[in-house]
Formats: structure tokens, sequence, C-alpha cells
């Protein structure tokens, strides 16, 4: 009886939940010994059978993995450290003692482990861009999503896409666990390390832009025409009250601002100023998304930007998680010790290139009329949530990357019929006229008519509702159908259902799971223009 007495401590649900708490704990425990048996299993079977090669190179890879996560732990301890000296409020000198070089190791570069350093700052005379880029250039820190990984309960989704509620969930835990709910900018500063060199952007600094009449107007000017927001002591009239501005707002400036900082670093390494304003914003929302994880934010997110399962998979680098093509992105996370990541980086950048209709960039992006907020046009912003509008296939990244060129280019592949109860073959045929049609006319640059392009695109939609026969649904007792039972009914509960995923499912004959195919054409012009495209 004794040992039962911690039950009384509980109520009926607390028991309930620590019971459901200790059978997931079992559960990974026993699947941790049974990946860890089978791995064993399998070097004895490669010792055995004479693949010494094979055996040895595995265990390297995992010798640098474990490195890798040493020097997080060792980094995550320094850090502590140097808050814990804030917060205690003493000055330096009362803390040599603590200062020795045997307890707070230097965080080494990653790429250490596989290659011996070299210089970031090319020794060529006229490299003064990729000079000044690379002394900006982030230090190499371990990923979020690594951390999250141990929170999240399966990422092995849909062709390689992480489940909105799996990403949210674990980056609210993630946030819960490490208290970020007072400032939600601190969640940035801290998992991407933009506190340390060479953006020193701390709360105190980041506070003070947020509360600035003119954050907005900054970084509008910045994305415009280049100028540098200069630190600046606010005078009482530039500075907003912060009781004259909801937690909300302040949250939101505070972030643009984070964003702005860490596309500045690339500014002279973009083609254009377009290139610059799509990564902003594609920063700028990803970074909410962080910041907020709301299903609303992971929409407004590009889906482009948003992880996919290998990075929660694998140990990689944070600046990985900035690369807007997932499908080099995780070639990268899986192999980026084969490469010296700033330079890669840098040459990405200036290979990276907007190729979707030309924009007025002083229309494209400003400001909300009561100058509370930036937005986009409504065309450029179609545009940046399109993955076939950017590439990086051009030179220099093509040239010294020949192998991973290739993944920066993405191209219409007709859709195939394979038997889905959604999609039936008039739908296909509608999509595949459609994406040729827009393939065609994006290669040819056709100009018409407004009224042309109107009543074309109100005959091809016609086409396209005529040609498709809905199939049933099945509505359970929980359905509303207080109101109409129309095709917009349809479409949303299609979307919200089985279409994005039975979508990824469609591409060439052969591949395993088939190709993730853009079926934004089509789902735009049937009013599914909310379900994303994919990559292959």
């Amino acid at each position: 009886m004794a040992g039962s007495d911690w039950k009384h401590r509980f109520n009926k649900k607390q028991l309930e939940r620590k019971r459901l708490s200790d059978k997931i704990s079992q559960r990974r425990t026993r699947q941790q010994s049974k990946r860890t048996i089978a791995e064993l299993e399998c070097r004895l079977r490669l010792a055995r059978d004479g693949h010494v090669a094979t055996l040895i190179n595995r265990m390297q890879q995992e010798n640098a993995l474990l490195r890798t996560k040493i020097w997080r732990y060792r980094f995550q301890m320094e850090t502590m450290f140097i808050q814990s000296k804030e917060c205690l409020l003493h000055d330096d000198d009362s803390w040599s003692d603590l200062n020795a070089p045997i307890l707070i190791p230097k965080p080494p570069n990653l790429n250490d482990t596989i290659h011996p350093p070299e210089p970031l700052i090319p020794s060529t005379p006229d490299a003064q861009v990729e000079r000044k880029c690379l002394a900006r250039l982030f230090k190499i820190q371990p990923s979020l999503f690594v951390e999250l990984a141990g929170l999240m309960g399966s990422t092995n989704d849909v062709d390689g896409q992480v489940a909105a509620n799996n990403l949210l969930e674990s980056i609210m835990m993630w946030k819960a666990k490490f208290a970020f709910v007072k400032n939600e900018f601190a969640v940035l500063i801290a998992s991407l390390n933009l506190d340390q060199e060479p953006f020193y952007l701390t709360s105190e600094k980041v506070h003070e832009q947020a509360l600035s009449r003119y954050v907005y107007q900054d970084i509008l000017q910045n994305l415009l025409y280049g100028e540098e927001i200069a630190p600046r002591d606010l005078r009482p009239d530039d500075k907003i009250p912060e009781e004259q501005m909801s937690k909300m707002q302040y949250q939101r400036r505070a972030i643009a601002y984070c964003a702005y900082e860490t596309v500045w670093a690339w500014r002279e390494c973009f083609k254009s100023s377009l290139e610059y304003a799509a990564s902003f914003w594609a920063q700028y929302r990803y970074f909410m998304l962080i910041a907020f994880p709301t299903i609303e934010n992971y929409h407004k997110c590009p889906s482009w930007r948003r992880p996919i399962a290998t990075q929660f998979n694998h140990d990689h680098p944070s600046i990985l998680d900035l690369i807007i093509w997932p499908k080099l992105r995780a070639k990268l996370v899986l192999t980026w010790q084969q490469y010296e990541l700033p330079a890669l980086c840098l040459s990405l950048a200036q290979s990276f290139e907007f190729t979707g209709k030309q924009v007025d960039i002083a229309t494209a992006i400003r400001l909300q009329a009561d100058s509370s907020d930036l937005i986009l046009e409504e065309s450029f912003e179609r545009a940046v949530h399109d993955l076939q509008n950017f590439t990086a296939a051009g030179a220099p990244f093509t040239a010294q990357y020949p192998e991973l060129g290739n993944m920066t280019v993405l191209e219409f592949k007709p859709l195939q019929c394979l038997g889905s109860p959604l999609l039936d073959q008039s739908c296909v045929a509608s999509y595949n006229y459609f994406g040729h049609q827009n393939q065609l006319s994006s290669e040819e640059n056709v100009q018409t008519s407004p009224d042309a392009s109107s009543e074309q695109q109100s005959e091809d939609l016609d086409s396209a509702l005529l040609s498709i026969d809905l199939p049933d649904l099945v509505i359970d007792s929980s359905t509303d159908i207080s109101g109409s039972l129309g095709f917009d009914w349809y479409t949303e509960s299609l979307q919200d259902q089985e279409f994005e995923a039975i979508s990824r499912q469609f591409g060439e004959k052969g591949h395993p799971g088939g190709s993730f195919v853009d079926v934004s054409p089509f789902t735009n012009m049937i009013g599914l223009g909310n379900i994303e495209h994919g990559w292959t």
C-alpha cells in the first residue's frame, strides 16, 4: 500500500494524463532500443561480410554528428552563463575567475569537423561585394528544428512535408519550455542567434526600433533605395508610448525589424530590388510563423518557406533553413559537410533571380494607409508565393555547383490520372490545358488587354467547371450544412480533407510516391486558390 500512496496526490484527470505520458515514454524508449539494436546488427553484418570501408564511412559520419552535438551543448552552456551573469548585474572583473577558457570553450565552426579552417574573406583584390557579405555572414549555428524534433510526434508526412498541426504544436511546446511568452521576438533572437556577431541584435535594440513611429517607413526606404536603418536615439516625438500600442502591434513591428536585419546583410549580392523585397517578405512571414504559430500565419507563409521533414531529422546549421528551394534544402541538410558553406551561400545569393512578371518595385510593396504595416501588391504577393518564379540556375552557382544547379529550377509537368476518387480524367485534362497555356504565356510574354484577359479567364473557368464530375461527399452529423451546399462549400471541404495530400501523388510514373507537381494553375481556376503548389 505504501508504494501506491503517490496516486492519492493526483485527481482522476491528472492520473490519466500521467499514465498516458508514461505509455508514450515507454513506447519511445522501446523504439529507441529497437533502432539501436538494428544499427548494431547492421554494423556486425558489414564487419562480417568484409565491407570495412562502408562501416568506417558510416562511423565517421556519426562521429561528425556527435561532435556537432557536443559543440551545440557547449554553446548552450556559454549562453546560459552569459545570461546568468547579466541577471546578477556583476561586472566582468568580478567574474574573471569564471572566464577561463577551460570553462567556456569557444564554439568551433561546424565545418572544422570535416574541412581544415580556411579564411572566409576572399583573397582576390576585386571581390568587394564578396568581402563585405562574407564578413557579415551568419555564424554557423545549429538549427532550431533539430531541437523541435524531440517535441514532435512524427515528421513522416506526405512527400516530406510536415503536417501543419505537428509543426505548430511543436513550436508552441518549445516556446513554453523556454518561457518565450513575454516577448515573442525573443524566440527569433534566441533561435537564430541574432544577438551574436555580426548582428548583435539585442532585445533592447529591437525594443527601441519597435517603438519608433517610422520603423515601417525606414524598412520601406531600405527595400526601395537601400538606405540602411542607422541606430539613433529616439526623440520624444519619434517614440510611440507603449500604452498607445497593442501588444500585437508591438510584436509585429519588432519582428519586421528582425526580418530586415537578417536580409540586409545580403542586399549587395542580389540582382535587383525585387529579389531583395521578395526575400524580406518571405523572411517576415516565416518569422511571424515562428513567433506566432497559428494556422493563419502558417498559410500566409509561402509553402516553399515552411520547414520540411528532413530539417527535423538531421543535424545541420541554421543557415540552411533559409534556402528557399525545398529540394535543394533537403539535399544540403544531408550533405552540408561536403561543402564550404559560406562560399556556397554567397554563390547562391549572387545567382538568385526573380523570373516572374516584372513589376515596379515602388508599387510592389507599400505602407498601409495608416502606416501600421507593410503590404504587398496583390499580383506581386502571388508571384512571391509561387516558387516557379525563383531560380538560381545561372552563373556563378551552376558553374561552381553543377550537381545542385538543377534543384533551383521548377518545370511544369503534365498531370497523370492514376485513379484518384477526387481527380478524374476530365479534371486532369483541364489542369494540363491550363498549366500548359500558363507556361506558354509566361515564356512568350504575351500581353493582352484587361477586357480580353478577363473574358478569356471567365470562359476558361466555365469550361473547367463543366468538365469536372464532382464525386459524392460523405456528410456526417457534425457537418454544418445550414448554408448553401454549392460549389464553394464543396471546394472548402475538399481542401480541408484530402486534396493537397492526394495532389502530391500525381507525378511521373515510376517515382516512389510520385513527384509533387504544381497544381496552382488549375486550382486557381476552380476556386481552390489556397492550395499550395508543390515542387519537383
